[in-house]
């Protein structure tokens, strides 16, 4: 599947525009009927790039960015690409061009359009194919009116099972938050086994990490939550990804900082609010969860690192197998009846706090009726856990932090990740449909910056669903919504480079097409114009596409150049604040200057009248009453621009001298140091001394 254009007759502010995707092919669409009309008859052009020969590794497809400032469309297009390939019904009207289907959704009627492109023939789809399209011989025909308001089958379980669709953003898009599940759409999510779309922006993976734990009915009485679960999936992702980073990113030694893994206190917290919940009272607080286990001893208990380790170690897979016996009683015990009395009398009845802390809980999974069927497999599980530790102890592997955790060894982490992304560590089977997530660590990359942070997990989530979810020979259109946004513009500038070279090292059998969207000037200049769609908005905020690319070549070209580009940046480089504020004292020093020339008018005009008392020739009072007059008019002239200046109390002499010595462009700064003398004369010797003395130390 390789994608060429989309046309869109109306999806939020995009609005009869046409989007070519593709560096090898132009379309232009040109309709020929109102704009009302419910039908529209159109006539298709297309145009082949006659210089277009491809530069990328030989496994990708094509590359398109997709560039535009903040409200042009950029997020809304991409959304529209991913509705047209998904949604089941019309969300929008308009058809997309792929390298061997025109597929409509809207009602049109092609006057005129290619018979083929690339030398093959190209298929129309129309709403009725899709509407009745199924994996089995029963169609039930409609027509196409019928079809276009019906609801169909979404295009990738249809005509492109055997393609992928990855989508990708760091930023959370508060608008795909729908309900108390999570995203409003529901193909965002890890389903069926094998999905051919697989979305990991963040806010749609934080949901998919918490399912994929199947801790999926009400989180809030099982003791886990959506973050928790997200961070400890995230954590462990970028670790295993470590192993691989270093053979794309040889020089980004920063990257290779070692994780610490902490207790993450959440189930203490949890089983903390349920007792101050059930326990309102100090009457009924003897029969609160803490009570019963005596787990708030264990403060009181403290000794060596490795004791302390264990004690907590054992205290929160107690946590965990309560949190699971919890969920089984939510979900199966009557309405009249409260799951957490049901275990509160199983605690009492079967837990033993006077034992040590594991034997206690192998002796409650042994009278436990809803563990003792399967209590040898399950205990043999928890000391298999405990003496992993005592083992990666005594080697040094990890060290031990006692209650905080355990640090890797910095040799050891891709090894210990992998263990942690296995049972029993990850978690303990029950039997063969039961599985108990341990959700005890949290590991911490706590030497990365923000910007680092986001590289690391982007590459880690797109290598993990790579490496789990899409099989070989298999073609993928991944869309990327301002992936660099967070990074520093040495790391923009090799962004492209790095998703290049990560698909071609490590994906070579797939077929990838990717469409950027971004701000980044570093992305134009790695690619050609035809790769570029530049978006901007009307005077209506519709987003209607640029005719830039016929004017500028961008390949190589210097960043300077492309951000001198009214497109990128309006008004200069200068940031918006120094711009107002050297403005500002650039129309102080004028006003002061024309100050000085009015005080100079008036000395003239003082003049010209005294000479004219003093004459009684009638000729000479004549010439000296115009230069009177012209001296007067220059004077209101300029009094009338210096009522036109406002200024704060904070401008004065001071204050402009202070500007000038930290400005960094020294044209504008001489500039303004011969402005300033003007304006103050009596400081020119001193202040230009000043400066010299300034320009030595440099």
């Amino acid at each position: 599947m390789e994608i060429l254009y989309l046309w869109v007759r109306k999806y939020k502010n995009l609005e009869h525009q046409g989007f070519n995707l593709s560096s090898k092919l132009t379309f232009e669409t040109i309709i020929n009927s109102e704009e009302e009309d419910e039908t529209l008859n159109v006539t298709l052009k297309h145009f082949e790039n006659e210089k277009y020969f491809s530069l990328f590794p030989s496994n990708i497809i094509d590359v398109k960015a997709v560039i535009g400032e903040n409200g042009s469309g950029k997020t809304n297009l991409l959304e529209a690409i991913l509705n047209f390939f998904l949604d089941k019904r019309n969300i929008f009207k308009g058809f997309l061009i792929t390298s061997d289907k025109i597929i409509v959704r809207d009602k049109l009627n092609f006057e005129k359009v290619p018979n083929e492109l690339f030398g093959k023939p190209l298929h129309f789809i129309n709403p009725e194919d899709i509407c009745n399209f199924y994996n089995y011989e029963s169609q039930s025909k409609k027509t196409r009116k019928e079809a276009v308001h019906s609801t169909k089958n979404n295009l990738m379980e249809t005509y492109f099972k055997d393609n992928y669709i990855i989508k990708y953003a760091s930023f959370i898009n508060m608008d795909n938050i729908h309900n108390v599940d999570g995203l409003e759409n529901d193909y965002a999510r890890y389903e069926n086994g094998e999905p051919n779309f697989i979305n990991i922006a963040t806010e749609s993976i934080i949901v998919s990490d918490y399912q994929s734990l199947n801790n999926n009915e009400r989180y809030i009485v099982t003791g886990e939550s959506e973050l928790l679960a997200h961070k400890y999936r995230e954590s462990l992702r970028m670790a295993n990804f470590l192993k691989i980073a270093k053979e794309i990113f040889f020089d980004e030694n920063r990257f290779f900082s070692v994780p610490v893994a902490e207790f993450n206190d959440f189930s203490e917290k949890f089983w903390y609010s349920v007792d101050k919940i059930i326990s309102p009272n100090s009457e009924s607080y003897n029969q609160s969860i803490e009570k019963i286990l005596k787990f708030e001893l264990l403060e009181t208990n403290l000794s060596n690192d490795e004791e302390n380790f264990f004690k907590y170690l054992s205290r929160d897979i107690t946590y965990c197998f309560l949190s699971y016996e919890l969920k089984h009683y939510f979900n199966f015990t009557p309405e009249y009846e409260y799951p957490l009395v049901k275990l509160i009398d199983n605690l009492k009845e079967n837990y033993n706090s006077k034992l040590d802390r594991f034997e206690a809980l192998y002796l409650y999974i042994e009278k436990t009726s809803f563990f003792s069927e399967n209590a040898e497999v399950i205990i043999k599980q928890i000391k298999e856990i405990k003496k992993y530790f005592i083992e990666k102890f005594e080697s040094k592997e990890i060290i031990c932090d006692g209650i905080f955790g355990f640090k890797i060894s910095e040799n050891k982490v891709t090894d210990i990740i992998q263990d942690f992304l296995k049972t029993p560590l990850f978690g303990i089977k029950i039997d063969e449909g039961r599985f108990l997530a341990l959700n005890i660590f949290g590991f911490n990359f706590n030497g990365l910056s923000g910007g680092e942070y986001v590289f690391l997990s982007q590459f880690a989530r797109i290598y993990e669903t790579l490496n789990n979810h899409i099989k070989t020979n298999r073609d993928i259109l991944f869309l990327i919504d301002e992936g660099d946004v967070s990074f520093h513009p040495q790391w923009q500038k090799k962004y492209l480079k790095f998703l290049l070279d990560f698909f071609e090292k490590f994906f070579p059998k797939n077929r990838v097409q990717l469409i950027l969207m971004t701000h980044s000037p570093f992305i134009v200049s790695d690619l050609p114009k035809e790769n570029i769609v530049f978006l901007k908005r009307d005077k209506y905020s519709k987003t209607e596409v640029s005719d830039i690319t016929h004017q500028n070549l961008t390949f190589g070209a210097n960043i300077h150049d492309i951000l001198a580009n009214d497109f990128f940046l309006q008004d200069g480089f200068m940031g918006e604040f120094a711009k107002n504020e050297i403005n500002n004292i650039i129309d102080f020093l004028t006003n002061k200057k024309l100050q000085i020339k009015i005080d100079s008018l008036k000395k003239e005009i003082d003049e010209v009248k005294k000479r004219i008392a003093k004459t009684s020739n009638e000729e000479e009072k004549k010439e000296l009453g115009i230069d009177k007059k012209n001296l007067t008019r220059q004077k209101n002239e300029l009094i009338k621009r210096t009522n036109d200046f406002q200024f704060s109390d904070k401008y004065d002499k001071n204050y402009c001298k202070n500007i000038i010595d930290i400005i960094g462009e020294p044209i504008l700064s001489f500039s303004l140091i011969e402005l300033y003398t003007e304006a103050f004369p009596d400081e020119k010797k001193s202040f230009i001394d000043e400066q010299i003395k300034r320009l030595q130390n440099l």
